[in-house]
């Protein structure tokens, strides 16, 4: 789907998909990050080379052993009769003679495991390609369709999206400035991005120092990582080696952090901000705020009290049980009435 920009799927990839050139060098190194934790970046920088295809044709079901020496004696007989054309001589009439029992269970077993490679390697390769291919949208995906292998696949869509120019200088600029290390599978990813991204800058005349790296290693930390940024802040020396803040990430223990529950008077203040309650609280009866807002230790005595001095209300009486101030006044004037 076009409008779900991030990877999450069966590989557990979370970063966002390729959909323009400004997207490229931040993917790429997500995604070769990736495609190295799964084992299968071999198959994109050709390391893992195909295998050439099996003998004799038979590309996914080994043969019997007659089929086998029949198809050889009758391949056989079509390079004598090619050779002879090409060099200007008779062909031979007849077949060469069959190969023996004992050489054709030879050769079936040797196809039999080139069968098997190359079956391996078609499934490596496909499942390559279906783990580029879910991390680029369909729109980005389309000019590079015709890939027919993973290296092809990554090849074709570097040629498309690959930044160019002082573009590039931005694109590792902002890999440092950033990234964050829960963006990465393992501290180990975090820590290559970064150093990697320096030392490309670096190349391209943008000289990034080591104690500068460092500050950018720290900045990355998120929450979690608060003990490791307590340890760098804690140290004596003013800068710190490249070595020593790698050590310092790798040691660490990220801590997940814990939501904290609001205090009693905190939660009461937030209920004070909140909009009147126009009703009876359910709990003691009293007027002006809910159950979960009461803050009567005794509920049942309160509702009794309450009661009691709507019933006086009613009967006209104070809480002494005299006239009321209001019956007083009435009694005073009864021509007002």
């Amino acid at each position: 789907m076009e409008g779900n920009n991030t990877g999450f799927h069966k590989y557990g990839l979370t970063f966002k998909k390729l959909s323009s050139s400004e997207d490229y060098p931040i993917w790429r190194q997500h995604m070769k990050h990736a495609l190295n934790s799964h084992g299968l970046w071999d198959y994109v920088n050709g390391q893992e080379a195909q295998p050439p295809e099996p003998q004799y044709g038979y590309k996914y079901i080994a043969p019997t052993v007659a089929a086998l020496r029949l198809r050889k004696q009758q391949m056989d007989h079509e390079e004598a009769i090619s050779a002879a054309e090409d060099a200007g001589e008779e062909p031979p009439a007849q077949a060469p003679p069959l190969m023996s029992k004992a050489d054709a269970k030879d050769l079936l077993e040797e196809i039999e495991i080139e069968i098997k490679e190359l079956k391996r390697w078609k499934d490596s390769d496909y499942n390559t390609q279906s783990m580029i291919s879910h991390m680029v949208t369909s729109s980005a995906l389309e000019p590079v369709m015709d890939s027919n292998t993973s290296k092809k696949l990554w090849e074709n869509l570097e040629m498309h999206y690959q930044v160019r120019g002082p573009r590039i200088l931005l694109a590792d600029f902002n890999i440092l400035v950033s990234s964050k290390i829960s963006d990465f599978k393992t501290p180990v990813e975090y820590i290559k991005a970064i150093t990697e991204a320096a030392s490309r800058l670096s190349q391209m005349g943008c000289a990034i120092q080591d104690h500068i790296t460092v500050l950018l290693l720290q900045q990355g930390l998120t929450p979690e990582w608060n003990s490791v940024k307590a340890r760098y802040l804690d140290r004596k020396e003013r800068i710190i080696s490249l070595q020593n803040m790698k050590n310092l990430i790798l040691q660490g223990i990220p801590v997940p952090s814990q939501p904290t529950k609001p205090s009693a008077a905190a939660h009461h203040a937030s209920a004070q901000t909140q909009e009147p309650f126009n009703g009876n609280c359910i709990r003691c009866g009293g007027w002006g705020h809910m159950a979960k807002h009461c803050r009567s230790k005794n509920p049942e005595q309160v509702k009794k009290k309450i009661e009691e001095r709507r019933k006086r209300r009613r009967e006209g009486r104070d809480n002494d049980g005299q006239p009321s101030k209001k019956q007083r006044t009435e009694d005073k004037n009864p021509q007002d009435k």
